[in-house]
């Protein structure tokens, strides 16, 4: 996250509270899943879910700083990694579907 980014979404954490910018979060995250739906839908646009993406990116920025960012940053590429993981297992064997029959794979059980 830039400065200028950090700067501005600990200023709004701090004008608006934790509590506030946690619930506009989750209305921003709703807002994202019916731009998709109607995105697929074909009742609207790239551009409204581009919006809605944007929406969604600063308020995760305002939580990362909330739930602490190095934290989320080593969660983000452990999660990569792992992602990344599979993709390989994809390109090794290209006939071999990406279908879950083992849950724990996926939740590291």
């Amino acid at each position: 996250m830039t400065t200028d980014v950090r700067e501005i979404c600990r200023k709004a954490l701090a004008e608006f509270g934790s509590g506030h910018q946690i619930n506009k979060a989750k209305e921003e995250l709703f807002e994202l899943g019916a731009a998709l739906s109607h995105y697929t839908e074909g009742r609207a646009s790239m551009n409204d879910v581009r919006t809605e993406i944007a929406d969604v990116l600063i308020m995760a920025s305002q939580l990362a700083l909330l739930f602490g960012e190095q934290e989320v940053t080593n969660e983000m590429e452990r999660k990569l990694g792992r992602l990344s993981d599979r993709l390989g297992m994809y390109r090794e064997n290209p006939k071999l579907e990406p279908v879950v029959t083992n849950i724990d794979y996926y939740y590291g059980g």
